[in-house]
């Protein structure tokens, strides 16, 4: 099936296909996304397979002055049967907007957090600190994570929301009043706050990426300057990635420039560490005294 997307990229998980593309214009991006949709459409009937229109959906996402220009809705359609545009999708267990603003993705965070803050709430009366400590790290801690490296470089407001919940955990955990600082909190459960969660798995992706441990594509979002430039400059030495200038608010929230960012300021001596282990070790030891 990958074969037969000519114009856009097609992403596929389990029963999960994706194409997408871009365009100077809605008209181009129709075009490609409308040719590969029935391509694929083709090659799923001559091999016994049936794409569901009422179960495919078609988003445009770009900046609000853009949108406004383009107008909102696509036309696209597979077998003359239109496909339903939305502002909001989910995808493997993220919701993506129109904007990328990623409001929607935080509300559905806080929803899933609330509930199981409150459960601890509960049942805390019959667990020690240790069992309370376990229970957040299985039960909860994976909500703040999951993905957080994409959808983390929110809007200041939403970050306050999800950190808001984590600085609820842990009074809860430690019986601590409303008033006692998280600063405290935090170092005595020996927490990173979301922020710092952000960059630390920003960066364990970054060298998963650069000890080829990750999918190939990403390679092309972190890029060593030693790989770009033949001359021996500082930047080469220490271990820097290139960092290209961003254009607009949504570059500088993406993964590729963040992460350059944050992985460029990271001591020589985190970023050469090849075992994965012992550099999560030290990524949480540095990200604990310092604010990235």
């Amino acid at each position: 099936m990958t074969l037969e997307a000519t114009h856009t990229a097609i992403d596929m998980y389990a029963d999960d296909t994706t194409l997408h593309t871009y365009g100077t214009n809605k008209e181009e991006i129709e075009k490609k996304l409308n040719y590969d949709a029935n391509t694929i459409n083709n090659w799923c009937l001559n091999n016994r397979m049936v794409i569901n229109p009422l179960k495919t959906t078609s988003m445009l996402i770009g900046t609000n002055k853009k949108r406004t220009l383009l107008g909102n809705d696509m036309n696209i359609c597979i077998q003359d049967s239109p496909i339903t545009p939305v502002e909001i999708q989910k995808l493997l267990g993220v919701y993506i907007d129109k904007h990328l603003d990623w409001k929607f993705q935080i509300d559905y965070v806080c929803k899933n957090l609330s509930s199981r803050i409150a459960l601890l709430s509960r049942i805390k009366k019959f667990l020690d600190i240790s069992s309370r400590k376990l229970f957040y790290n299985a039960y909860i801690l994976p909500i703040f994570d999951f993905c957080c490296s994409i959808w983390g470089n929110c809007y200041e407001d939403g970050y306050k929301k999800i950190l808001k919940m984590q600085k609820r955990a842990a009074r809860i955990i430690l019986d601590a009043p409303i008033l006692t600082h998280s600063i405290n909190l935090f170092k005595e459960l020996k927490w990173l706050n979301f922020k710092s969660r952000i960059s630390y798995h920003k960066l364990i992706l970054v060298h998963k990426i650069l000890n080829d441990k990750a999918p190939d594509y990403l390679k092309e979002l972190c890029r060593p300057i030693v790989n770009l430039h033949s001359r021996n400059l500082r930047s080469s030495a220490n271990n820097n990635l290139a960092v290209v200038r961003p254009n607009t608010n949504s570059m500088k929230k993406s993964f590729a420039y963040s992460s350059s960012i944050l992985w460029n300021k990271l001591p020589n001596e985190i970023k050469c560490c090849e075992n994965l282990d012992t550099f999560k070790q030290k990524c949480v030891d540095f990200l604990s005294i310092n604010d990235l």
